[in-house]
């Protein structure tokens, strides 16, 4: 007969031996897996740090090549604008704050082309007509009644509008004392005696030279070839402005309204707005303050030629190109441009 204690102790060393068996079974499986997963990690490791190599080795290449690019185009530069413009008058407009360097290269490349350089317009942020202190000035600079917005605004334009645009080469492109001009031009036709000699009345000073001197602006002259500002611009210059993210003075204040004006004032101007690329901004931060508004604007993107990233090498052989042949476009690096470089 069998009693208990014999059935507790089976049942002891049945379980017993489940769980040496269960545990020694986990401890082998366990190993597998982990040997398994720690190979597979290792190949990642390998296979990541192979293609990172891969990756600088082709970045290097890119380099590289992108080097040789800009150094092959910087070769054609000077050769393609040689005598390009030569005879057009141009004149550039830039906003304070802008890249001296963007700017010097602008202006190298023009004076290169040949072309009868006007020197440059440098805007000062005085010309924000939105601060009430700048209107102050305004209207004691012209003589206005008062400073109200809905008026300084109008004056100003008017005055941009006679002193960039004239109406005819021979028509002087500032506001001279016509009024009295023309009554000491009767006198001096006139018959009979006149007991005082009549004295042509002194010319007004032009409304840039007048801008100029109140500090609203400034007339960099260096390779122009003129610095007589009240003798500019000419009839039919082409306007650069220059513009871009790191413009002191707001576009909305002064160069989209210059362009507005421009473009239904004038038909013997051409105008090309141009902004240097802008380190660090990305396409969702807008990284083309200037020339996008421009180019998602119907009436100004059929009349106004724009090229982003103007300091790069493309952006300069655009310049000259696009300028040559007058027709707008949109050329440039950024998504927004209809091309890189102009069609040939």
């Amino acid at each position: 007969m069998i009693n208990l204690r014999y059935h507790i102790v089976s049942i002891v060393a049945v379980f017993l031996a489940l769980g040496i068996g269960v545990a020694l079974g986990s401890s082998f499986i366990d190993g597998v897996v982990l040997d398994r997963l720690r190979t597979s990690v290792d190949t990642l490791q390998e296979d990541r740090d192979q293609l990172r190599e891969t990756v600088s080795r082709l970045e290097i290449d890119l380099e590289d090549q992108r080097a040789e690019a800009q150094g092959d185009l910087a070769t054609i530069l000077p050769v393609n604008a040689i005598g390009r413009l030569e005879g057009v008058p141009v004149m550039i407009i830039a906003s304070d704050g802008v890249s001296d360097e963007a700017w010097t290269s602008v202006r190298d490349t023009l004076v290169a082309t040949d072309a009868e350089y006007e020197g440059t317009l440098w805007l000062s942020n005085r010309l924000d007509l939105s601060v009430e202190e700048n209107r102050e000035n305004m209207a004691e600079t012209f003589n206005l009644v008062n400073s109200n917005e809905s008026l300084v605004r109008p004056a100003l334009a008017l005055r941009l509008d006679d002193a960039f645009f004239p109406a005819s080469p021979g028509a002087a492109a500032s506001v001279l004392g016509s009024v009295a001009s023309e009554i000491a031009d009767e006198l001096l036709e006139g018959e009979g005696d006149i007991d005082e000699p009549v004295v042509a009345p002194t010319r007004l000073a032009s409304v840039l030279v007048t801008l100029r001197d109140g500090g609203y602006l400034r007339h960099d002259t260096e390779f122009a070839r003129t610095g007589a500002l009240d003798e500019l611009p000419a009839f039919g210059t082409l306007f650069i402005l220059l513009s871009g993210q790191d413009s002191e003075l707001s576009h909305d204040e002064f160069l989209y309204p210059l362009l507005r004006s421009g473009i239904t004032q004038s038909s013997g101007n051409l105008f090309i707005a141009i902004e240097p690329a802008t380190p660090g901004i990305s396409e969702d931060d807008n990284a083309v303050a200037f020339v996008g508004p421009i180019r998602r604007d119907a009436e100004l993107a059929d009349a106004v030629s724009t090229i982003d990233s103007v300091d790069s090498i493309e952006g300069l052989l655009s310049l000259v190109a696009i300028a040559d042949r007058g027709e707008p476009t949109h050329v440039g690096l950024d998504p927004t441009a209809a091309s890189r470089l102009p069609n040939p």
